[in-house]
């Protein structure tokens, strides 16, 4: 007859080795898992400029967006030459100034350039007919390097006004980029060959007889400005 303490040792010894396999067991196939989510986020660039013509100086500094109608470009200190509704008059001996102002807030830099047109006429080459508009002459320093419009245009692409801070109209940078250009302007009293070959004395006499017919002829010169993205990689 079998000893029943014997046979109950023996049954807890073996629960004891089963239990001690499984918790091997368990060990050898359990291991550590990790999850993680990740995620980017990249903002589209900022564009945001400011393009401006400023009048006067002081006091009498006046801020026109060049979006406006009516910027005011040939006002002169001549104020007896002046019609009661405020336009100005221009005549041979003419002469005067604005400030072409760009304000770069946007996050790419910029490349600025500008178009013209006389009287609604596009300005598209150098063949500037001055039989029906007045031969005003530019320039960017009021020197002697007057020129017409459509030089004016290229002159404009890398001007760049003294001052701290003050970039070329070729490159105005990101965040707080700025540039200017002043831009004279004169109807010379002298008829001068210099930037319009047929300028003559006659030719001035005939616009003024003209304005006296047909109730003042205008003289209306519109700026298109134009900003263009600069390649990040360039």
């Amino acid at each position: 007859m079998k000893n029943p303490g014997k046979t109950v040792r023996a049954a807890v010894l073996l629960l004891v080795l089963c239990m001690i396999s499984t918790a091997m067991m368990g060990g050898t196939f359990a291991k550590y898992t990790s999850e993680y989510d990740g995620e980017d986020m990249a903002l589209i660039a900022n564009w945001t400029l400011t393009p401006t013509v400023i009048r006067g100086a002081g006091e009498n500094t006046i801020t026109y967006d060049l979006g406006d109608a009516d910027l005011d470009l040939f006002s002169h200190t001549k104020n007896h030459m002046l019609r009661e509704d405020g336009h100005p008059i221009i005549a041979p001996g003419v002469d005067g100034d604005f400030v072409l102002n760009i304000a770069n807030t946007g996050d790419v830099a910029a490349e600025m350039t500008f178009d013209f047109a006389v009287n609604d006429v596009s300005v598209t080459d150098n063949e500037i007919t001055i039989a029906d508009v007045p031969p005003i002459e530019y320039s960017l320093t009021g020197n002697d390097d007057w020129c017409n419009l459509y030089d004016l245009k290229d002159r404009l692409k890398n001007a760049a006004s003294a001052g701290e801070g003050f970039s070329p109209m070729s490159n105005v940078p990101q965040t707080n980029g700025k540039a200017k250009a002043t831009v004279y302007w004169r109807w010379p009293y002298e008829a001068s060959t210099t930037v319009y070959t047929d300028s003559t004395d006659v030719n001035d006499t005939t616009l003024g007889t003209n304005s006296a017919i047909d109730d003042r002829t205008e003289y209306k010169l519109t700026i298109t400005v134009k900003a263009t993205q600069i390649n990040p990689n360039l």
